[in-house]
């Protein structure tokens, strides 16, 4: 049975072989590329200086006030009125939240366990946790 599949094996072999055997004698086709005319890039100005600038909408000129009105680089560190509360009550309701989890914690390991139920528990509270980090790493 072994050289019966043997052959049938090494058959298939030969025969997905032989179109690619074919190809080899044959010869390369030339490639056809296709040439961009030279017409197409008649209306780009290249030249250095104020060129296209110099019309309404150009972004330089909106932006030119916002920058006068920024110079020292701080705007982005200003927030609007109220964030600042805002993030006083997402800390203490995240504080509340480690102290849930620190509770859950210590009632559970109150009393002894099995090893597969300890695991179980520290994978929720891991996941707890991690969820906690982020919420506190966006507020702060």
């Amino acid at each position: 049975m072994k050289t019966l599949a043997r052959k049938i094996a090494l058959a298939a072999a030969v025969a997905a072989m032989a179109p690619a055997a074919a190809r080899a004698g044959e010869q390369p086709q030339p490639v056809r590329r296709m040439l961009v005319e030279p017409a197409a890039m008649i209306g780009v100005d290249a030249r250095p200086g104020e060129g296209d600038r110099s019309g309404p909408g150009w972004r330089e000129d909106r932006d030119r006030e916002g920058w006068r009105g920024d110079r020292d680089g701080d705007r982005w560190r200003r927030r609007e009125p109220g964030w600042t509360a805002w993030r006083a009550r997402e800390r203490a309701q995240l504080r509340v939240e480690y102290a849930r989890l620190d509770e859950a914690r210590q009632r559970f390991y109150a009393w002894p366990h099995r090893p597969w139920r300890v695991r179980q528990f520290e994978a929720w509270y891991a996941h707890e946790h991690a969820e906690l980090e982020a919420r506190w790493a966006r507020v702060s």
